[in-house]
């Protein structure tokens, strides 16, 4: 509760004409916390969005405002909530009043041998891996047609998804619907605004 009223204090007391950039995933220390900490390096005032991992992401936006002197936000939420995708996309717009770059980095994995995945653990790594990149991407969208210089969504996928190995076989569907969502996003969002540009990395 103290984390969500902090954020409410936050509202409207910023303004930049620096890029503004959100990351999903990058509470805890790993690829979307790097990815944030470079665009926070290379200039860019950055959105941490964490679920559980609050304090770690509130300690790291810390740092980053002493070491590189950009603003670092945090914003919460599930992504197993489709509101989430939304809120957090909107509450970085609100703060910096713009938004320039959205990093789809959350996603979740464990192995589990193919006889023991269930439909309701399918269902989930779709959730998270592709249906809250799709959403948190729209909302960015919104924000990102509306502006003359557009913007850019970055959705990561998995290089494996061409050559799986086994016990991931309800992770890699979910990340093989990430290549074909980028495609059709660039489609609909850059031809609402050409500047507007959406693409697809898939780290090895």
């Amino acid at each position: 509760m103290e984390t969500t009223d902090r954020r409410s204090r936050l509202q409207d007391v910023f303004d930049t004409d620096d890029p503004v950039a959100i990351v999903t995933g990058s509470g805890s220390p790993r690829v979307g916390r790097v990815i944030a900490e470079e665009l926070s390096r290379r200039g860019c005032h950055v959105a941490l969005h964490a679920n559980t991992s609050v304090d770690e992401a509130q300690q790291a936006a810390s740092q980053w405002q002493q070491r590189f002197g950009r603003e670092a936000l945090v914003v919460q939420g599930s992504l197993d909530e489709d509101a989430t995708c939304d809120a957090i996309v909107d509450q970085t717009h609100q703060h910096f009043g713009r938004l320039d770059i959205l990093v789809n980095s959350a996603a979740i994995w464990t192995p589990t041998r193919l006889e023991n995945i269930t439909g309701d653990e399918i269902r989930r790594y779709f959730q998270i891996n592709s249906v809250a990149s799709l959403l948190c991407a729209r909302a960015a969208g919104r924000h990102m047609v509306a502006q003359s210089h557009g913007g850019c969504i970055i959705n990561l996928g998995d290089w494996a998804t061409v050559r799986p190995y086994a016990e991931h076989a309800a992770y890699f569907p979910s990340k093989g619907a990430i290549e074909v969502m980028t495609r059709s996003l660039a489609v609909e969002l850059g031809g609402k605004n050409a500047h507007v540009r959406v693409n697809c990395v898939q780290p090895g």
